[in-house]
């Protein structure tokens, strides 16, 4: 059976980049976002790769070239010496998506725990006039995501997850997770600066009186995209991946998440990879 043909009978599949580290030609150039940097690293691997050198793992996951053995947290044997930050882009409010994420991640690297969680919620549609206030607003979008953060808070319990953070909210947004939250409070706002030049003052006081670390970056708000996918497929079709375009048609990205594993007490990174979700359907 060829490899197209296996993927034509699932109901999804991944692609894990490995250690991006491995690759000299990304840290020779700067990349606008993490979708370019995504984008050109598949390039590279998928320009490189055949069927024989890997293959769909019964997982669903693809473990693309430079780490094809599982060793991503490198030569640290001690576990206790590493720090894993975990982002996680949802398309959907759906926990099962942060569950699939973190199941994959822990196979991959080997591991039962990441120390930090950052979940990045989609845009999320109101239902609310024109002449609503931002205090209205953030109450609504609370009640859409209520049910994913009581459930988030889970994997705290059982050490799965350390802390738990979450992306871009604005001080109203944060103010009302923060306050409703009861077990788990969101200890990180990784806020996007594109478009700006500085945090709004009014977040970064909230976040110092409540101890909520401000981390910025220059993620998309919509990652990964169906275009960037289209793209990885015309580049698969001329390494003989068999990502034809009716392939394209029938997936779409569901979910992307990207490790970043630190050696503690050096701030330096030990390795960083993408794992990036994709559904018929989606």
């Amino acid at each position: 059976m060829t490899f197209a043909e296996r993927l034509a009978a699932r109901q999804n599949f991944r692609l894990h980049t490995g250690n991006i580290n491995n690759y000299g030609e990304l840290k020779m150039k700067g990349y606008k976002n993490s979708a370019e940097e995504l984008l050109q690293c598949l390039k590279l691997q998928l320009s490189n790769w055949t069927p024989r050198e890997n293959e769909l793992k019964d997982s669903g996951t693809i473990l693309l070239p430079k780490d094809n053995a599982n060793d991503v947290l490198g030569d640290h044997d001690d576990r206790d010496s590493l720090k894993i930050t975990l982002k996680v882009f949802l398309s959907r409010v759906d926990f099962e998506q942060v569950q699939q994420c973190l199941e994959a991640t822990f196979e991959q690297l080997g591991t039962d725990h990441v120390e930090q969680l950052i979940v990045a919620f989609p845009p999320i549609q109101l239902d609310l006039p024109a002449s609503a206030s931002d205090a209205e607003e953030a109450a609504a979008w609370l009640e859409k995501v209520k049910g994913v953060w009581k459930q988030l808070e889970t994997l705290v319990a059982k050490n799965q997850a350390f802390s738990l953070g979450v992306a871009d909210l604005e001080v109203e947004q944060l103010k009302a997770l923060f306050e409703w939250a009861e077990d788990v409070k969101p200890c990180i706002d990784h806020y996007n600066m594109d478009g700006c030049c500085a945090v709004p003052p009014e977040l970064q006081q909230y976040a110092r009186e409540n101890d909520i670390q401000l981390l910025t970056h220059n993620d998309p708000k919509v990652f990964p995209t169906k275009e960037s996918f289209e793209q990885i497929c015309v580049d698969a079709d001329q390494c003989r991946l068999g990502l034809q375009s009716n392939c394209c048609a029938a997936f779409s990205p569901a979910w992307a998440a990207r490790y970043t594993v630190w050696v503690r007490r050096r701030s330096i990174i030990n390795s960083k990879g993408y794992l990036v979700q994709f559904e018929r359907g989606a």
